[in-house]
């Protein structure tokens, strides 16, 4: 659902911005462990 809001609201740029900041936050996770 959130994708659908996301990709309908913003369009494009938002959903690759939020994708690369959740990308960016993942690999900082994995990186701390």
């Amino acid at each position: 659902m959130r994708r659908v809001l996301i990709y309908g609201g913003t369009g494009g740029i938002g959903r690759a911005t939020a994708d690369a900041l959740r990308h960016r936050g993942f690999c900082l996770h994995l990186a701390a462990r």
